[in-house]
C-alpha cells in the first residue's frame, strides 16, 4: 500500500527528455545538433526551444534509429493531431465550433505564436542544415 507522499513510480533523469538531457545526448550523438541546441538555449530560459528542435530531430531526422524512438513512436503522429488539435484547426472549422467563446481568441493566439516560432526557427539557417529543409519548412511536423 502507498502512504500520501510515497512515490509510486521513480525515473532515472537520463529517462526523461529535458534540456539537459537533450544537450547530454547531442554530445554524444551529433556535434551540430549540440552547437544548435547550446545556441537556442542561451537565447531562452525556458529551454522550450531547445526541446522542440531535439524532438523534431529525433522524431524525423533519426525517427526508429533514435533511442527515444519507442517512446516518440507511442506519441501521435502529424496525421493525428490534424484531425483533434487546435493548432491544426482552419479558421472556418473554429468559427464554426467555437463562436461567441473565448477559447476562440486563445487559439488564435496559440496559433499565432506557433507560426511566428515557426518563422523564427526556419529562418535559422544553421537549423535548417541540421533538421533539413523537409522538417523544417514542413509545418505540420513543426507543429507537431
Amino acid at each position: 500500500f502507498l502512504n500520501v507522499g510515497d512515490a509510486y513510480i521513480s525515473l532515472p533523469p537520463t529517462a526523461v527528455i529535458g534540456v539537459d538531457t537533450a544537450l547530454a545526448h547531442a554530445s554524444k550523438t551529433s556535434p551540430d545538433l549540440e552547437f544548435l541546441l547550446r545556441q537556442y538555449s542561451k537565447q531562452q530560459r525556458d529551454g522550450f526551444n531547445v526541446l522542440l528542435l531535439f524532438l523534431l530531430h529525433e522524431r524525423f531526422v533519426l525517427g526508429k534509429k533514435s533511442v527515444w524512438w519507442p517512446y516518440l513512436n507511442l506519441l501521435p503522429k502529424v496525421s493525428d493531431l490534424r484531425d483533434f488539435h487546435p493548432l491544426f484547426f482552419s479558421e472556418q472549422e473554429i468559427d464554426k465550433y467555437l463562436a461567441g467563446s473565448d477559447v476562440r481568441k486563445c487559439i488564435y493566439r496559440y496559433q499565432q505564436g506557433a507560426s511566428e516560432r515557426h518563422k523564427a526557427i526556419a529562418s535559422d539557417i544553421f537549423a535548417a542544415q541540421v533538421l533539413g529543409g523537409d522538417v523544417l519548412f514542413d509545418k505540420n511536423k513543426f507543429y507537431w
